[in-house]
């Protein structure tokens, strides 16, 4: 409000006046400062919002880990020694303290190391090769046009159109669930835990070169599920890597609480585009040794490439596994089983009450007979204590 000039010369504003005229240019002060500094930001390179450039990274890595991606005409191999059955079995497992180095003598027995090999093309097609200790092995076909599964002497044929139904044996996308964790802690620092898990990430948090961010599933809006990943932030070549995976919390699991997934020795793969961990490794939470992973390499696919390698293998002769004996033909496409030795043809409920062992049961055999073999040395060792013991008293 304007008064008259007492003075007949300069007017003067009231006291109410004055605050409101003095907060609204200090307001229109600090707009304009903002978006002065905004402009400046976006013309002048050299000012970089570091925590934005690793979120954005982060978002991307995340996103793209929760797909099967092509693999351009090459395969990735690797191992997996499971120490599961040791330490549930009493075992100290490798015998070696928490945080000690990991040898291959000291810690591969060859009995427990499954050998993998899996490939990609369009379309979320693949094809993933398992080989087990006994050599027996079994290779998994998802396809668009065509979904199958070979065994030694076995083949199994599939409608492709029922790969993705979860309560179909024919489902073979299911099988992913067995092995995707593992390539995805490979090939993206296990952020494809999202698709196995349904975890979700939250905001990433960074100090320094290093950053954090949590990621978790939600049930009826409660946290169910929740690891924390750890990595560092190349500036350089302006792409993180993650470090490790640690298990916050799991209702379904709680022994896994405090569990912890490194990876280390990461290498650039050119034909596929990614940085890979050469080494994978889980430690319960007391620090010992429960699975180790080891990249072997990423090599072309065999002359044919992905479509070769895809096709059904009626003839007995695969890319992958070379000449093959087949004593059964399942084909649940068509609804028959086939004994291509002798051409016989039932129809396939029937043949199935004499189907061979299920894919897995050698592995499982082999666990089963380990476990036998244990409890065996172990009252064996107790019986030979007891002994010395009677040994020792009538000394």
């Amino acid at each position: 409000m304007m008064q008259a000039p007492a003075n007949g010369m300069i007017p003067v504003q009231s006291k109410d006046g004055l605050r409101w005229r003095t907060k609204v240019g200090f307001a229109t002060c600090c707009i304009v400062a903002v978006v002065a500094g905004a402009a400046e930001s976006a013309d002048d390179p050299a000012v970089d919002h570091a925590d934005d450039v690793v979120q954005r990274w982060f978002d991307v890595a995340w996103n793209e880990s929760q797909r099967i991606r092509p693999m351009n005409e090459y395969q990735i191999a690797w191992t997996v020694t499971d120490y599961t059955p040791l330490l549930n079995a009493g075992s100290s497992g490798t015998g070696l303290p928490p945080g000690a180095s990991v040898t291959p003598s000291a810690t591969k027995p060859a009995e427990n190391v499954l050998h993998y090999v899996f490939t990609a093309g369009d379309h979320e097609a693949w094809r993933c090769n398992v080989t087990y200790p006994s050599l027996a092995f079994v290779d998994t076909v998802s396809h668009p046009e065509r979904s199958w599964q070979l065994s030694r002497n076995q083949l199994k044929v599939f409608d492709p159109t029922l790969r993705n139904d979860p309560a179909s044996e024919q489902g073979v996308n299911t099988h992913l669930r067995s092995f995707f964790l593992d390539l995805t802690q490979i090939t993206d620092g296990g952020f494809g835990i999202g698709r196995v898990a349904e975890v979700k990430p939250g905001r990433l948090r960074r100090s320094g070169e290093r950053w954090t961010c949590r990621a978790e599933r939600h049930v009826s809006g409660k946290v169910t599920y929740a690891v924390e990943f750890t990595g560092e932030w190349n500036t350089d070549t302006r792409r993180g890597r993650v470090l490790s995976m640690t298990t916050i919390l799991n209702q379904y699991a709680p022994s896994d609480v405090g569990s912890v997934v490194r990876m280390s020795e990461w290498r650039w793969s050119e034909p596929l585009r990614l940085e890979c961990a050469g080494v994978v490794e889980k430690r319960r939470s007391d620090g010992r040794l429960e699975r180790r992973m080891v990249l072997h390499d990423v090599a072309p696919l065999p002359p044919g490439g992905f479509e070769a390698i895809t096709r059904v293998p009626m003839d007995g002769h695969d890319p992958m596994r070379s000449e093959i004996v087949l004593k059964q033909i399942v084909n649940y496409h068509r609804g028959e089983v086939v004994d291509p030795s002798t051409g016989n043809v039932e129809p396939l409920r029937t043949a199935l009450s004499s189907a061979s062992p299920r894919p897995g049961s050698d592995r499982l055999r082999f666990w089963g007979y380990f476990a036998l073999c244990s409890a065996t040395a172990l009252l064996a060792a107790l019986k030979f204590r007891q002994w010395r013991a009677r040994q020792h008293k009538k000394v």
